[in-house]
């Protein structure tokens, strides 16, 4: 077997608990592709709700308003899942609708808002940790340099 190179890449398990169960998923909350794509996705998630607010407003029976739910619910469910690995979303929230409300906002809102918010911590986390390491590496080159 050749050598080998560890390194950190940042990646953390997180728990998700939800009425489906707890779900285990690992994340890089600095990575910038994973923000991206966390963004991407908010943003159209949130249009998608306007989107199904305007065509369940459109409806004019019972039955056209659980079809558009119910085309709501699995597009949303496949957001989730794409973003954050697939059947992430059915052990979350289980039967209960990515539509329900807590907090007064969608669960699906809840969500990426704590994703969200975890982007906040890990980039306050990472820069307070990043110069002291940096500092240190760059006194230690800089006294082998000086004895050469």
């Amino acid at each position: 077997m050749g050598n080998v190179i560890n390194f950190s890449t940042g990646l953390e398990e997180y728990e998700i608990p939800g009425p489906g169960g707890t779900v285990k998923v690992l994340l890089n909350l600095t990575d910038l592709a994973f923000i991206e794509q966390i963004f991407d996705t908010f943003n159209r998630m949130d249009e998608k709700q306007e989107e199904y607010s305007k065509a369940i407003e459109d409806a004019k029976d019972t039955n056209k308003i659980f079809d558009v739910l119910r085309g709501m619910e699995k597009e949303m469910r496949a957001e989730i899942d794409g973003v954050l690995g697939e059947g992430t979303c059915q052990g979350i929230f289980g039967r209960m609708s990515v539509y329900a409300l807590a907090d007064g906002l969608p669960l699906w809102v809840n969500l990426m808002l704590a994703i969200i918010d975890g982007m906040d911590e890990g980039f306050i986390r990472e820069k307070k940790a990043t110069n002291p390491r940096i500092k240190k590496y760059t006194e230690k080159y800089k006294r082998r340099a000086a004895g050469r």
